[in-house]
């Protein structure tokens, strides 16, 4: 029937609900997400600024493709295009040095009814380790503007938010070897230091779902 995804496991059939996911920004990391969810049956759109860009990553995917420029709509318009979206994951970039548009997207998410706002991050908002070991109890002190702009996005799209599952979830990753350091994540939010490949499960992984 509409709205379900069925799939043959062994001798017999099991259905779940479908999940609608919007992936903003899908560039590498987003493309993997979105993959992902298509090829286990759920509805992803993606956006990127351009729409030719958009739907290049929509053909590699599986996805539906959308133009979507975060930092030149308003509130409104913002809303309306996440609309009937159940999870938006954030790979895009911060679009403001102070968080402005991640949180204008975070109350955006809650008007359009999203329940869950998972934004992707980086392990630059964390004070320098010197090589030790970094979870998600390591202080949070960037020395980069790059940094801090990631950390004034995480505050602002993590900010309470009424409608969102657990007020969002935030993935900080990085691009190092699959043996780099690995947080698991709290009761009540993740933020998570991890290789992408690992990322991409774990953004899929909490997804809301009917039964299985």
């Amino acid at each position: 029937p509409p709205g379900r995804a069925s799939w043959r496991r062994g001798a017999r059939w099991r259905e779940r609900a479908v999940t609608a996911w919007l992936v903003l920004g899908a560039g590498y990391t987003g493309a993997r997400v979105a993959s992902l969810l298509h090829q286990r049956g759920d509805a992803v759109t993606v956006t990127r600024r351009r729409g030719d860009d958009a739907a290049e990553v929509a053909a590699a995917t599986g996805a539906r493709a959308r133009a979507l420029e975060l930092a030149a709509i308003d509130g409104d318009r913002l809303a309306a295009a996440l609309a009937g979206h159940d999870v938006v994951v954030v790979t895009a970039p911060p679009q403001a040095p102070d968080g402005a548009v991640e949180g204008r997207l975070a109350a955006a998410a809650a008007r359009a009814g999203a329940r869950r706002l998972v934004y992707v991050s980086s392990t630059g908002v964390y004070a320098p380790a010197g090589g030790a070991w970094v979870d998600e109890d390591y202080p949070t002190r960037p020395v980069t503007a790059a940094g801090r702009a990631r950390h004034c996005a995480e505050i602002a799209a993590d900010a309470p938010t009424s409608g969102i599952d657990a007020a969002g979830w935030t993935a900080r990753w990085s691009a190092a070897p699959a043996a780099a350091p690995i947080a698991m994540p709290s009761p009540v939010r993740a933020q998570i230091a991890v290789e992408t490949r690992l990322l991409t499960s774990l953004v899929v992984t909490p997804a809301p779902s009917g039964p299985q």
